[in-house]
């Protein structure tokens, strides 16, 4: 799914897409429907559709976007993470600050073969309601047309990239996050 999105000031359009492997990825962590109170899942939408139609962040992300190209002249290509904040909450986060745990209630686990985090076993603790929402881009420049398609989109803090940095493999040491399983339980949302 390819939409329209901008047009830079010379007048190159700019066109943003989600790659089918990452919708389906999405599908079973991020866009599992509006009624699942699950760590990781949004509350606003139930699918990518639903997300990029939003006013609130279809505007957020022209803006986005729109910097991010003027701020690298001459780059045909580069890579972009960002979050944005809504005024009302978007879904259930799957990760918070790792000072809230007391050591028992946290397990290591590996979130990828490269890299391992700290994940919440208790589950009498809910993933926290988030407003954020964080996404990272690819933008390639071909044939006078930006291109810019999704890596990722969830709910709640960046973390950053899923890959060891300077030799460390730990993302929580690192993003100071403890994380949570995708089957976790959310807060209930109040009126």
């Amino acid at each position: 799914m390819s939409t329209p999105l901008v047009r830079m000031p010379e007048g190159t359009p700019v066109f943003l897409a989600i790659p089918q492997e990452v919708a389906d990825r999405l599908a079973t962590t991020c866009f599992r429907g509006r009624d699942k109170a699950l760590a990781g899942n949004f509350s606003r939408y139930d699918r990518y559709r639903d997300f990029i139609l939003d006013m609130e962040v279809s505007v957020r992300l022209t803006k986005t976007v729109y910097k991010a190209i003027l701020e690298r002249p001459g780059k045909d290509k580069f890579n972009l993470r960002s979050s944005i904040e809504l005024p009302m909450y978007v879904g259930w986060s799957s990760t918070a600050d790792l000072s809230l745990f007391q050591p028992h209630e946290l397990e290591p686990f590996e979130l990828n073969s490269r890299v391992t985090a700290w994940r919440v076993k208790d589950r009498t603790i809910d993933a926290p309601l988030t407003k954020t929402i964080t996404f990272a881009m690819c933008f390639r420049r071909d044939d006078h047309v930006w291109r810019v398609s999704f890596h990722t989109i969830y709910p709640g803090k960046d973390v950053g990239r899923l890959v060891p940095l300077n030799g460390a493999r730990d993302i929580s040491e690192r993003s100071h996050q403890a994380f949570f399983g995708w089957d976790h339980p959310g807060e209930p949302i109040r009126p």
